[in-house]
């Protein structure tokens, strides 16, 4: 049950990291390239399909789980 918590707990942080990234106003947020958004979305997001699959399969050291991709 602990682990479980845990897991679904690191999902839930960092969703939470990622809704309070988004609602920062733009021009707090030092400028950079134009592709530098787009890189950061999308280590956002395979961090939080990482932790999901986590999540989901009870840990890394188990069967996967059968809706997951992999």
């Amino acid at each position: 049950m602990q682990n479980s918590f845990f897991r679904w707990g690191a999902v839930a942080l960092w969703m939470g990291l990622i809704f309070f990234g988004s609602s920062i106003p733009l021009k707090s947020i030092p400028s950079g390239p134009e592709i530098a958004p787009v890189i950061v979305h999308l280590v956002e997001y395979f961090v939080l399909a990482a932790l999901l699959i986590f999540a989901i399969n009870g840990g890394f050291a188990k069967k996967p789980h059968p809706f997951t991709l992999f």
